[in-house]
């Protein structure tokens, strides 16, 4: 059912709602709610619904063991975009999916909580550097 409203458009953010859901109660269907997620990313209708589907994101990407090179670079394409808004909340979950590249932007756009999190997934960066 997810997928089909969100297949529709994500009116009212209906599928993105369910998705959400769906991840809170089966704790192993992560990696579907992240693929319908990104799905329904194009689909917000307003900054703010995009950059909670974003943090959203964040949150279950921890979850996987080894996030998908394609929601990686969505999640990298949002966080180097100009709105702050979303870039922010896409930058952090690109650090909780392990990714790199994130890290050269956490140090373009530092704030705490980016920093936090970037110390916590790559413990060895600050002594490499």
């Amino acid at each position: 059912m997810a997928a089909r409203w969100i297949t529709a458009g994500d009116i009212g953010s209906r599928g993105s709602w369910l998705a959400e859901e769906i991840a809170e109660i089966w704790r192993d269907r992560e990696p579907t709610v992240l693929d319908l997620l990104l799905a329904a990313l194009p689909q917000q209708r307003s900054t703010r619904a995009l950059a909670s589907r974003l943090r959203t994101i964040g949150h279950w990407i921890e979850h996987l063991p080894d996030p998908d090179a394609g929601l990686r670079d969505t999640l990298h394409r949002y966080a180097t975009g100009a709105a702050e808004e979303t870039a922010r909340p896409a930058l952090l979950a690109l650090v909780h999916s392990r990714d790199l590249r994130s890290l050269e932007l956490v140090l373009r756009r530092p704030s705490a909580p980016l920093l936090a999190a970037a110390a916590r997934r790559f413990p060895d960066a600050a002594v490499a550097s």
